[in-house]
């Protein structure tokens, strides 16, 4: 129960045994010789006055909590957040100044705004995206378990279509083993006896993908400061035009550095830090909110999150046949109409597909149980399993915010300073993308309060799914 709730029933709780024990006085007490009935107006009259007592300090408590103490703890919870942010930036002594300001709260968050897009704006980082965006060949950077570390938008085209392909994903998700491995360990061992670095660090190969397709390659060694090598560049020579090629996003996300040094997860783990988890973000839209009567999805799609960043090009997204038609009133909200999916595979069909875009991935929704419960239905028809960890941004917005009353989609996002484009709201890709932001925001603020683990988030979610089981037998 929230405890300012505890509070107003504390309140009168003593109210009612402050009446309860002035009756019983004045009973106990008695009526005056010759003053009939004396009592009972004394009762009346003192009875009377502290149910008033208690009904203005009920309404006193009501008024203070909706206008002093509910700001007050927004105002506190985030200035939380504010800070968390500085201290990311590395401006811990700034954040403890703004922590004590609480009205410049607005000042502090558009500070930390300034600096994390001054921080992605590094004309290095733009400078790499350029070069790699640009280049004809593709580009992927993995480590010594074959992580991948980066790849340019050319590489994607050409890996996609045999496997999934994203940061801290195996390459040979969706290219062959044997070939890449070899050729590894051929550079590997030249090095230790071959003093031409141009020799002994690069190597040609034919990399054959998991669709049978073959591409001529060349493998160069990476070393760390030391020269000691710590992973490797596959430069992959495709037969496609550039302009085939679909339209890169704008400032595309792919690459992550820390994977040189920092080991992954082998799986998601309770005990794995928040930060090191690939978080897969999805959302779907539907014919109706009730699985179990057949409202079925129209259209599912993913984003997905790691090392605190919305991968923007590492997405999912398909429409689906519901077979069935969608009311109107469904089409009112997502826009999606039988014609819009005439011709579009089945949840069946799509769900193998959707479950190798997730991997190992911790699987994040906004309201959960929701899409998990159209996801679940269906994936049984289709021999699919999503036995993975699930997060609930909503569950972890409660936690994280008791002091507020709206956990929507829109009210978290408004309380956490992220944009909802309109005409992306209500569009599994843009609702997707939306709940991703809200998660990197979430994430830090679980950190902020001593929540990094896995295990921890869990917990904390499932305390809120027990607390609303209880609340909805009152």
């Amino acid at each position: 129960m929230p405890r300012r709730a505890t509070l107003a029933i504390a309140v009168a709780g003593l109210a009612l045994a402050a009446l309860v024990v002035a009756v019983l006085w004045l009973w106990s007490r008695g009526a005056p010789d010759g003053v009939p009935g004396a009592v009972n107006v004394t009762l009346l009259v003192t009875a009377g006055s502290v149910l008033g007592v208690a009904i203005v300090c009920t309404l006193l408590w009501a008024f203070l909590a909706l206008k002093v103490f509910h700001p007050l703890l927004a105002t506190v919870r985030e200035a939380a957040l504010g800070r968390a942010a500085m201290a990311e930036a590395g401006l811990d002594p700034l954040a403890r100044d703004i922590a004590a300001l609480a009205g410049h709260l607005g000042a502090a968050r558009g500070t930390a705004t300034a600096l994390e897009t001054a921080r992605a704006a590094d004309p290095t980082r733009r400078r790499l995206e350029a070069i790699l965006r640009d280049l004809s060949e593709g580009v992927v950077v993995c480590n010594r378990e074959h992580q991948v570390l980066l790849y340019n938008r050319v590489a994607l085209w050409l890996l996609s279509g045999a496997g999934e392909v994203g940061l801290g994903r195996r390459l040979f998700e969706a290219a062959e083993e044997g070939q890449v491995r070899d050729a590894l360990e051929t550079l590997l061992e030249t090095r230790e006896l071959e003093a031409d670095a141009a020799v002994r660090d690069t190597a040609s190969l034919t990399c054959t993908l998991r669709d049978g397709t073959r591409l001529d390659a060349r493998m160069a060694l990476i070393g760390d400061a030391s020269g000691e090598p710590e992973g490797y560049v596959l430069t992959l020579a495709g037969a496609a035009a550039t302009d085939e090629l679909p339209a890169p996003a704008p400032r595309p996300e792919f690459y992550d550095f820390d994977l040189f040094s920092r080991p992954a997860p082998s799986a998601a783990t309770g005990a794995t830090p928040l930060r090191d988890l690939t978080f897969v973000v999805f959302d779907t839209e539907t014919t109706g909110l009730r699985p179990a009567q057949g409202d079925g999805m129209v259209a599912l799609a993913a984003v997905r999150v790691r090392g605190g960043r919305v991968l923007s090009g590492e997405t999912y997204e398909t429409l689906i046949d519901p077979e069935r038609p969608i009311p109107a009133s469904a089409t009112r909200i997502h826009g999606i109409t039988d014609a819009t999916v005439a011709g579009a595979p089945p949840a069946e069909a799509v769900l193998p597909a959707f479950r190798r875009f997730v991997g190992d991935a911790v699987l994040v929704a906004h309201n959960a149980a929701f899409d998990m419960a159209f996801v679940s239905r269906k994936a049984a028809a289709c021999d699919t399993r999503f036995d993975m960890p699930v997060l609930d941004t909503l569950l972890l917005s409660v936690a994280l915010h008791d002091h507020a009353t709206d956990h929507t989609l829109d009210g978290i996002a408004a309380r956490l300073d992220v944009a909802l484009p309109p005409e992306r709201r209500h569009t599994a890709l843009g609702d997707a993308l939306a709940t991703a932001h809200v998660l990197v925001r979430l994430v830090d603020l679980l950190i902020a309060r001593g929540t990094s683990t896995l295990e921890e988030a869990l917990a904390i979610s499932a305390r809120q799914t027990e607390l609303r089981r209880q609340q909805a037998q009152f």
